[in-house]
């Protein structure tokens, strides 16, 4: 006897909802799975996609890791570093800028985590990408 398996089709979206939806999925699944693990396939399956949905706003592994690199540079730039960039001293806004970084393993755990890897990952393009955001962090601190 065959059984027939029939698919679910994932919510229609407006492809800037849709990628927005595909990066916060991936995003989750790069904190859990890590940053040279995760995959398409990875983010397709925890999103209820089909895979070449996730190719077709990321074509390549390069471009997801990218975008979800850039993702969460800009939160922890614009979220964690800018909002604070406003104290007097270096010694305040460094001081206001840990104390949204605490905060923040709370709130973005899955961004945080993602950081904290990034930070030692030496491959590239990965390594590069995480010099640039630091030199980023470190001119608004300053």
């Amino acid at each position: 006897m065959n059984v027939v398996i029939k698919s679910r089709r994932a919510q229609q979206m407006e492809p800037d909802e849709r990628r927005r939806q595909l990066l916060e999925v991936a995003i989750h699944v790069f904190a859990e799975i890590g940053i040279d693990r995760a995959t398409h396939g990875h983010v397709a399956k925890a999103a209820g996609v089909a895979r070449p949905t996730v190719f077709a706003y990321f074509p390549t592994r390069d471009e997801l890791v990218k975008g979800v690199l850039w993702a969460v540079r800009r939160y922890m730039v614009d979220e964690l570093v800018v909002p604070f960039g406003s104290g007097e001293t270096y010694e305040e806004r460094m001081a206001a800028s840990g104390k949204s970084f605490i905060e923040a393993t709370v709130s973005h755990e899955d961004h945080i985590k993602i950081w904290l890897m990034w930070s030692t990952n030496f491959s590239e393009p990965v390594r590069s990408q995480y010099l640039d955001f630091e030199e980023e962090i470190l001119d608004r601190l300053a």
